[in-house]
């Protein structure tokens, strides 16, 4: 490939309209952004920075002594064109550093308020567009945003993203070394973003390559100062619970409880000495009695069951009363259960108290 180390021709601003001539100040990004706002014509500076995937960044110096400076505060908003094709683009005020004569504002591009929201639930499709997963971003997303997004990029992957991240990262995370795909828009699908106010643009290519290689610096001032930075401050939180289910445990009431599953092949006379025992219809918390056991009662007695075990069905972890092994009663005889501390197999077979 032909590189070209020159001069990049300059913009013939005449074919664009709406050309900004300086920054305009507003409230909140309920501002109607339609009107002028506040003109800061005494600006002495504002530049607009922008690379490749990440979102648009503006820096203003104001003089102290200006007509607004007052009013220019973090969390406001500025309009200010980025180039001639995204003009009329709305940043947040995140920092303000006073200097001997001027303050720094710095604010970020309306498109990073995507950090400030939340995909709480996983995301999981086969065969998706890049299109397809955006959508799911932004319906997912909480707190929601006016966002719309296109892509046109036609690549089609398996999406497996985890709950509980930040929509922004979502949408561009870079693909990083290694065999695991990273699970956004850019490591999916790669391609480029293009990001104007509310509009969220993916292709394949942003722009075109004019063969022109651009090498640029930038001086650095070290001053004291002391800065207002809304950064790393928090007004509000989305929290995102994720329920991992544990074993699941029969109830009192599970239905089988009655038809219990067993082969009955035990059989035995109940010897009484000076009581009674109570049958159960179940053998865990919140049992009820249904019955007791008479003096020479001939019973039919299932498989123990011991604490832990589990349902026939497998479904369900059995917790028995005081952790105690129970038998069933076949049907044949009234059902119902009984502890096992109770009763005892003599030598020939038959069951005593």
């Amino acid at each position: 490939m032909k590189l070209t180390v020159g001069t990049i021709p300059e913009v013939d601003y005449g074919d664009y309209s709406d050309l900004m001539t300086m920054p305009h100040l507003y409230d909140s990004i309920a501002s109607d952004f339609t009107s002028s706002g506040i003109p800061l014509p005494d600006a002495i500076d504002c530049q607009v920075n922008g690379n490749s995937n990440q979102f648009w960044s503006l820096t203003m110096t104001y003089p102290r002594s200006g007509l607004h400076q007052k009013e220019i505060q973090p969390n406001k908003w500025i309009m200010e064109d980025c180039d001639p094709k995204h003009v009329h683009q709305w940043f947040k005020i995140i920092h303000i550093t006073p200097e001997l004569d001027n303050v720094v504002v710095e604010a970020e591009h309306i498109s990073a308020l995507l950090a400030n929201s939340t995909v709480a639930d996983d995301i999981q499709l086969n065969g998706a567009t890049a299109q397809d997963l955006g959508n799911q971003i932004l319906n997912q997303m909480q707190e929601q945003r006016e966002f719309t997004f296109y892509s046109d990029v036609n690549k089609v992957s398996k999406v497996n993203i985890q709950g509980g991240q930040q929509a922004s990262n979502l949408f561009i995370d870079p693909d990083q070394e290694g065999d695991t795909v990273t699970q956004s828009v850019l490591g999916l699908f790669g391609g480029e973003f293009d990001f104007d106010n509310w509009n969220i643009r993916h292709s394949k290519r942003i722009g075109r390559d004019s063969g022109i290689k651009v090498t640029y610096g930038k001086n650095i001032k070290t001053t004291f100062s002391q800065d207002k930075n809304i950064q790393n401050m928090y007004t509000g939180a989305v929290f995102v619970a994720k329920y991992v289910p544990g074993q699941a445990i029969a109830k009192n009431n599970w239905q089988g409880w009655a038809t219990w599953e067993s082969t009955y092949d035990s059989v035995g006379i109940t010897y009484m000495a000076g009581g009674n025992i109570n049958i159960y219809d179940c053998p865990v918390d919140g049992q009820k009695i249904i019955g007791t056991l008479q003096n020479g009662m001939k019973l039919h007695l299932g498989q123990i069951v011991n604490d832990g075990s589990f349902t026939p069905d497998g479904k369900y972890q059995i917790n028995t009363v005081n952790s105690d092994s129970w038998y069933p009663i076949a049907q044949s005889d009234g059902g119902g259960w009984i502890d096992s501390k109770w009763i005892n197999f003599d030598t020939s077979g038959g069951l005593c108290n």
